[in-house]
């Protein structure tokens, strides 16, 4: 789909914002700069013994939803974020499904934030995994720092995993979106791993999203997940 970026990208980021609105970007060179995660400490891999990897089939109990700049994103004591700083980066996520989940929605909703691309930018600095990719998208993210309509964003309404394990989790989040009291829903997988003690956000082929797909009205293969 976003392989006809010429005519979408200008719909889709009207009806896509935050999370969804820094992919639609046309690919650009330069690089950012390098950021080192910080050194592992015992104990940041988790608990010690087997790791949980049943997915939920539910709606994770104990998140409660919260607008930040418009945008909902999910939250918990238990499984996180744990810190979010004065420039907005959300981190400290559990080493289990519910947190790579949790972490997935956060890192990917702020690391789209173009009307709030200083924020933005950080979010991708310190918690996108480093590489050519992560550069393309900062580069592209730079380039769009326009002001969206909060009305018209997409919030989160499902998810499901495609794949889990304490290492990497591969979800694939729906987005509803509102026009004309109309409800459309797309879908966008990504990609989390444990890196340095936390689950970090690995970068899109070519710094630009290409798993972004419409879904029927009612993603019925979704688990029903977002602000009620």
């Amino acid at each position: 789909m976003l392989g006809v970026l010429g005519v979408v990208a200008v719909v889709l980021v009207c009806v896509l914002g935050g999370a969804t609105a820094a992919l639609l970007v046309t690919r650009n060179s330069g690089s950012g700069p390098e950021y080192a995660f910080p050194s592992a400490s015992p104990g940041d891999d988790g608990p010690t013994g087997p790791l949980p990897t049943a997915t939920p089939t539910a709606a994770p109990s104990g998140v409660t939803w919260e607008v930040v700049h418009g945008d909902d994103v999910p939250t918990s004591k238990t499984d996180g974020p744990a810190h979010v700083d004065a420039q907005q980066v959300a981190s400290g996520y559990s080493r289990t499904p519910t947190g790579a989940l949790i972490a997935t929605a956060q890192i990917g909703t702020r690391a789209g934030w173009v009307d709030q691309p200083e924020a933005a930018k950080k979010t991708v600095q310190t918690q996108m995994i480093p590489g050519e990719d992560r550069d393309l998208f900062l580069g592209n993210l730079r380039t769009h720092t326009r002001r969206l309509d909060v009305r018209k964003r997409a919030q989160i309404a499902g998810f499901r995993f495609v794949s889990y394990s304490p290492g990497q989790a591969v979800i694939e989040l729906a987005y509803r979106s509102i026009s004309a009291d109309v409800a459309s829903y797309m879908g966008l997988t990504l990609t989390v791993r444990w890196v340095a003690g936390d689950w970090r956000l690995v970068a899109p082929p070519g710094g630009s999203w290409n798993t972004l797909r419409q879904l029927n009205v009612d993603p019925g293969d979704f688990t029903r997940w977002g602000r009620s």
